[in-house]
């Protein structure tokens, strides 16, 4: 089996089990044997995650995203769009899944007075609501999550694409964060 080369994926954070995850999470970043073990685990309850405060996304970003800290946010940090904080900024991932089933996807999307609407895409084709998951609130919630559940996805390096496409009328700005993104096998 083909894998993407490290440089191609350098923000996996896996968790198959509690060995290969603390060798992953120690800086082993032979991402071939770690994905090859994944294949041979094979099994339901596969976790695929990326922390954003070390991805890398994909170049073509629309707007300026970048890592950011704040002790309010699980982890204390996300990736945002604080700088340009405008309407139909995007970024784009690459994510792994080692074997083919159905997956839970769940996206760390903290809501605030400040945030906008997303839309979720993989692979070019729009999952979730078609009107786009509205991330504003009256005050911060950090620990919101998006979880989008039943997707049916092949083996292979797929990309997700976050994009902002509007905004509740009470919403200040267009800034998203995003604390994480996890894909779990659930069959």
């Amino acid at each position: 089996m083909s894998y993407p080369s490290a440089a191609q994926f350098p923000a996996v954070v896996v968790a198959v089990d509690p060995a290969l995850q603390s060798r992953f999470l120690a800086g082993d970043t032979n991402l071939e044997q770690v994905l090859s073990r994944l294949d041979q685990v094979g099994g339901v309850s596969q976790r695929v995650a990326v922390n954003m405060l070390t991805a890398a996304p994909v170049a073509g970003a629309v707007g300026v995203w970048a890592p950011l800290v704040n002790v309010l946010l699980p982890l204390n940090a996300a990736y945002g769009n604080d700088a340009s904080d405008a309407d139909l900024d995007e970024f784009s991932v690459d994510i792994y899944i080692p074997t083919t089933g159905v997956w839970t996807l769940t996206i760390g999307a903290p809501q605030g007075i400040d945030a906008p609407i997303i839309q979720l895409f993989i692979d070019g084709a729009q999952i979730g609501l078609v009107a786009g998951y509205d991330l504003y609130a009256a005050a911060l919630d950090p620990d919101s999550y998006i979880g989008i559940s039943g997707l049916s996805i092949a083996a292979g390096l797929h990309r997700l694409r976050i994009l902002c496409n509007g905004a509740n009328a009470a919403s200040a700005d267009n800034i998203a964060r995003v604390t994480q993104i996890e894909f779990l096998r659930t069959a």
